[in-house]
């Protein structure tokens, strides 16, 4: 799952980053983490990443990042554009506060 955690964060980082310089691979639509379906987990179809991945982004990012099923799609979640546009426009405050510094 450490992999899966540093995935997830790097391609966050990469919307974030090309944002910020002007550039973008962001489109500004729902993004789709794929996780699989657990097929090959240890109890067969119990996903070990998908709820994971899910936690990761509710309780390790601020504002948190929701997900939602995709239909008929057992290994992939969805985070909303609206999610990712707050965490994007937080992220993006933040960093500017760190570059003036305190006024």
């Amino acid at each position: 799952t450490a992999v899966a955690h540093a995935a997830v964060r790097s391609a966050l980082r990469e919307i974030r980053d090309a944002r910020s310089a002007g550039g973008g691979t962001w489109d500004g639509g729902d993004v789709t983490v794929v996780t699989g379906r657990g097929l090959r987990s240890a109890g067969r179809l119990q996903p070990v990443l998908r709820p994971e991945v899910q936690r990761m982004l509710t309780e390790e990012f601020y504002p948190p990042l929701s997900t939602v099923s995709v239909p008929g799609n057992t290994g992939a979640v969805v985070v909303p554009a609206g999610d990712v546009g707050r965490w994007l426009a937080f992220s993006d405050r933040q960093r500017r506060g760190r570059v003036l510094g305190p006024g």
